[in-house]
């Protein structure tokens, strides 16, 4: 699976689905990423403040964790499977006309600040609030996560129209 350029959707969610028990076994704890952020930032404010190194909320520290291995397993899949792709997606080209890196990378990192910031004003992030909630079949997760794709969707169109497409 790891060697495949595109894995199933269905193995994937049921790999992330299943997840879920050894961090509520282990953690006792759900599975999301927005809290790492907020430890990071949390330790460099506390070590520009001159208090020293110290890990306030301990109970959240495999999220770095996750986070780290999400990203090295992206790498790692990405190589073992020879994956190659452009440096600007076709997906940016044809649908929002845009050709420059720079531009890309500046909208992808203030989409994700955007991102973050929301995760966190929402008390969790994407996962933690539609894989994690809809698993524990909490009411408010399935509403955030039908508001999530509306205005994905929203977005997308605004995008568009904001092209003249």
């Amino acid at each position: 699976m790891l060697i495949q350029k595109n894995w199933s959707p269905y193995i994937s969610g049921v790999i992330i689905g299943l997840l879920q028990i050894p961090i509520a076994y282990f953690f006792n704890a759900t599975l999301g990423t927005s809290t790492s952020y907020s430890l990071v930032f949390e330790q460099l404010a506390a070590l520009f403040q001159g208090k020293g190194f110290e890990i306030v909320r301990p109970n959240y520290v495999w999220q770095l964790g996750l986070v780290f291995g999400v990203i090295v397993g992206a790498c790692w899949s990405a190589r073992l499977s020879g994956a190659k792709y452009p440096e600007i997606s076709p997906i940016w080209k044809k649908e929002f006309g845009i050709t420059s890196q720079t531009t890309r990378y500046a909208l992808s990192f203030f989409g994700g600040m955007f991102l973050i910031f929301g995760a966190r004003l929402a008390q969790g992030c994407t996962s933690g609030n539609g894989i994690s909630g809809v698993a524990q079949m909490d009411a408010s997760a399935w509403v955030t996560l039908m508001a999530m794709f509306a205005f994905a969707i929203l977005t997308v169109q605004l995008m568009r129209m904001w092209k003249g497409k």
